[in-house]
């Protein structure tokens, strides 16, 4: 059975009048130390009860192994100062500092080898364990609460065990619920109850690492399209634009169906997802003034409860890109390794390919390292020193009117593939490589 950090111990837990200790004035009180934590822990796991939880004291389970390899390769490095061999003692020290950017490794040390193959080892369980049903630990955990609930019984604390049953129906008919994260604590609605529309992932909401351009940014959920848009696709919505008082009939260019949709402006692909939403009976997203966002060159403005189509905000883009909450803090979106989730200058041949021909990320999510260039909505914003700073910052920005681009493309250099980098364009720019991927609002149901 897996076991849940001893962190869970500093947790502030906030229960409500009918919770499981409101008969009593101590938690602890008739229940052993063991129950106890045993209960904080399942709490935890499946939300029963209220919790609020820091984004310092959430460790996740890659964290908690990452933590414990390095700890081994520092054990390693003394091994090897002790023996006298410093080659490999620096070799070791060093692989710890950039843990886990394994490709720096001399493959030649056996011990740090082991270790390598070891910790992917342990990743590829991990993901799988995310995949995969939680039938039986769910079982166990029933179990775990039942006995609970009936000792709570026997002692008089009706209303404690009347919370407990209640979980123990919840936990029963959902084994798969989504552990209590950050994520989860300001309130946000994580998931929909619907399936994502044809073509889309889910992203849930979550967070951005403080390491992001801008910062630990909050990110709504939301869907984005699993490929970059395809030429067959931008051609079926253009033709009925066409009709409907749009101007994109004679712009854009892709190489086959399959192909991404290329040279394309931003003003352009806004116009193509208002026509693509009105076609399909939802509500337009961009509008200038009153009217729907056609033609010409505007500005528009967002209607952040529309249904329709959209470009993907730069935040929602990176975070997709790096996994969502599913993450595993690769340099690409989906690996570290280029090659296995991108076409870029060494491995394109000088052109785009077709989509989803190389390896998805964790969201199933196509192409967002590589072959094409895709716009984001933001402005690019940079303060005078060339720092990032958030697109709604009004002082000092450089670049006011250039709108960002992610992902790199196909003639770029493999580090622009990276899901941290960003680039950006003056938004009438079109070139062979630049083309996008559409979005949507993940609305509450009713």
């Amino acid at each position: 059975m897996i076991r849940f950090a001893p962190t869970v111990l500093f947790f502030v837990i906030f229960l409500c009048d009918v919770g499981i200790y409101s008969q009593e004035k101590t938690p602890s009180d008739g229940l052993t130390e063991k129950e106890t934590q045993k209960l904080r822990n399942l709490r935890m796991r499946y939300g029963f009860g209220l919790l609020k939880i820091t984004e310092d004291q959430w460790i996740s389970p890659m964290e908690r192994l990452r933590n414990g390899y390095q700890k081994r390769l520092e054990q390693i490095q003394n091994s090897f100062s002790q023996a006298g061999d410093l080659t490999k003692a620096l070799a070791a020290k060093k692989a710890a500092a950039i843990y886990p950017d394994w490709e720096t490794v001399s493959p030649d040390i056996k011990e740090i080898s082991a270790a390598q193959t070891t910790f992917l080892n342990a990743q590829k369980e991990l993901r799988k364990r995310r995949r995969e049903s939680h039938a039986n630990l769910t079982q166990s955990h029933v179990a775990e609460l039942t006995a609970i609930k009936i000792k709570l019984t026997k002692l008089g604390r009706l209303g404690g065990a009347l919370v407990l049953e209640q979980a123990i129906k919840n936990v029963a008919s959902n084994p798969q619920i989504t552990p209590i994260s950050p994520d989860t604590s300001q309130g946000q609605a994580n998931s929909n109850s619907a399936p994502p529309p044809p073509g889309f992932s889910e992203v849930i909401g979550g967070a951005l690492p403080p390491n992001s351009w801008a910062g630990a940014q909050r990110v709504n959920a939301f869907y984005i399209g699993k490929t970059e848009l395809t030429w067959a696709h931008w051609n079926k919505i253009k033709s009925w634009a066409a009709l409907n008082d749009y101007d994109i009939e004679k712009v854009g260019q892709g190489l086959g169906d399959r192909y991404p949709v290329t040279n394309v402006t931003w003003h352009q692909a806004l116009k193509w997802c208002n026509a693509a939403s009105e076609k399909e009976g939802l509500r337009p997203v961009y509008r200038v003034r009153t009217l729907v966002y056609r033609h010409g060159i505007s500005v528009p403005t967002v209607d952040k409860t529309a249904n329709g189509y959209r470009l993907p905000t730069e935040k929602e883009w990176e975070f997709a890109a790096r996994g969502g909450r599913s993450t595993d803090n690769f340099q690409y979106s989906g690996s570290n390794n280029a090659d296995e989730v991108a076409w870029y200058l060494d491995n394109s041949v000088g052109r785009v390919h077709e989509v989803a021909t190389k390896q998805p990320n964790q969201l199933g999510l196509y192409d967002m390292s590589g072959n094409a260039w895709e716009w984001c909505f933001d402005i690019y914003s940079v303060s005078p020193n060339y720092n990032r700073i958030p697109p709604h910052a009004q002082v000092g920005v450089l670049h006011p009117g250039d709108r960002v681009g992610r992902g790199g493309h196909r003639g770029n250099y493999v580090n622009y593939c990276s899901v941290g980098n960003s680039y950006y364009s003056t938004p009438t720019k079109t070139d062979s490589f630049r083309g996008f991927r559409v979005a949507r609002n993940l609305l509450p149901t009713n």
